[in-house]
C-alpha cells in the first residue's frame, strides 16, 4: 500500500506541475528539474539500503527515473542561464535550439554510462545507447547538413557498428554483462536501417553490405560466442535472401513455401556451424573462450 500512495503521489505531482508549468518562471521550473532528478536517485539509494529483493528491483526502475529527468534538469539549467532561447521555433533560433537539445542528449547518455560503471548496472548502457543514438542523428545532421544523397539510414548503421566496436573491446576485457547492451542496441541499429536500405535492392551496394554484414556477424558469433551475433546474422541472411527471391520471383504460394524452407535451412546451417566449427576454432586457438568471471554464453 505504501508503494502504491507513493506512487500515486508522484502521478499526481507530475500533472499538478505539468499544468502550471507554462505559467513558472525560470527558476521554479530549475527548481522543479532538480526535484526530478534528485527525488528519484535519493529513493535509489534509500531502497538499496534495505537490503530487500523487491527494493533493490524498485531502486533500478528508480535510478532509469532519474537518469531521463536529467534531460529536463539540462533544459531548465540552459534556460535558467539563458543560453535556450526563449522563441526556439525561429529560424533564427532553429540551428541554436538542435545544437543543445544534441548537448543534452548527449551529457544524459554520458550520465547513464557512468552509472553502469560506477554502480555496477550493466544495463544503464541500453538506455545510453538509445540516448546516444538521439544525440547521434542532429549531429550528423549538424555536420553534413542533408545534401548529397546521404542516406539517414547508412548514418544510422554507423553509429550501430561504433557500439558493436566498443562492445568488443569491453568483451576482450572480461565486460561481457556489458558488453551485450551494446551489441543489442548495435546489431538492431545496423540491421534495421541497412536492411530497410537494402530491401529494395538486393544486389546493390547497400544490399551487399547487408549480406557481407551478416555474413560478418556469424562469423563473430564463434569468436566471442555471444549468440546474439547469430541470431542477427541468421535474420539477417534470411531478409537478404527473401529480398532477392521476392525482387527476382515476385510475391506468390510458391516463393512463400520456398521462403519458409529458406529460413528454416538457414536457422539449421546457422546452429551447425556455431555447433561443429566452434569448438574446433578454440581447439585450433583461432577462438577464445568466456573466460574466467566472464558473462555466462547463455546469457548473451
Amino acid at each position: 500500500m505504501t508503494v502504491i500512495g507513493a506512487f500515486l503521489v508522484v502521478v499526481a505531482t507530475v500533472v499538478f506541475v505539468a499544468l502550471g508549468w507554462q505559467d513558472m518562471g525560470r527558476v521554479q521550473q530549475f527548481a522543479w528539474g532538480t526535484l526530478a532528478v534528485a527525488v528519484p536517485w535519493t529513493t535509489a539509494v534509500l531502497l538499496r539500503r534495505t537490503g530487500q529483493r523487491l527494493a533493490l528491483q524498485m531502486s533500478l526502475g528508480a535510478i532509469v527515473a532519474g537518469n531521463l529527468a536529467l534531460l529536463l534538469f539540462f533544459y531548465t539549467f540552459f534556460r535558467l542561464t539563458g543560453v535556450w532561447p526563449d522563441q526556439s521555433d525561429l529560424p533564427g533560433n532553429q540551428d541554436s535550439t538542435r545544437n543543445l537539445m544534441t548537448l543534452n542528449f548527449g551529457l544524459t547518455a554520458t550520465a547513464a554510462v557512468i552509472i553502469a560503471f560506477w554502480r555496477r548496472l550493466p544495463f544503464m548502457l541500453l538506455l545510453a545507447s538509445v540516448l546516444g543514438w538521439m544525440a547521434w542523428m542532429p549531429l550528423m545532421d549538424a555536420l553534413w547538413g542533408q545534401e548529397g544523397g546521404d542516406p539517414v539510414a547508412w548514418r544510422t548503421a554507423v553509429y550501430g557498428l561504433i557500439l558493436v566496436a566498443v562492445g568488443i573491446v569491453l568483451a576482450a576485457r572480461g565486460l561481457r554483462a556489458y558488453a551485450f547492451w551494446l551489441f543489442l542496441v548495435g546489431l538492431a541499429v545496423s540491421f534495421l536501417f541497412l536492411g530497410i536500405d537494402a530491401y529494395d535492392n538486393a544486389l546493390g551496394t547497400t544490399g551487399l553490405l547487408f549480406l557481407a554484414l551478416a555474413f560478418a556477424a556469424i562469423v563473430i558469433s564463434l569468436w566471442l560466442e555471444f549468440r546474439i551475433f547469430l541470431v542477427f546474422g541468421a535474420l539477417g541472411l534470411y531478409g537478404w535472401t527473401s529480398a532477392l527471391v521476392i525482387e527476382t520471383f515476385g510475391g506468390s504460394r510458391p516463393v512463400a513455401f520456398l521462403l519458409i524452407v529458406v529460413g528454416a535451412a538457414i536457422a539449421a546451417a546457422g546452429l551447425g556451424w556455431q555447433r561443429w566449427m566452434g569448438p574446433r576454432l578454440r581447439g585450433r586457438g583461432m577462438a577464445p573462450g568466456p573466460g574466467p568471471g566472464s558473462m555466462p554464453t547463455s546469457g548473451a
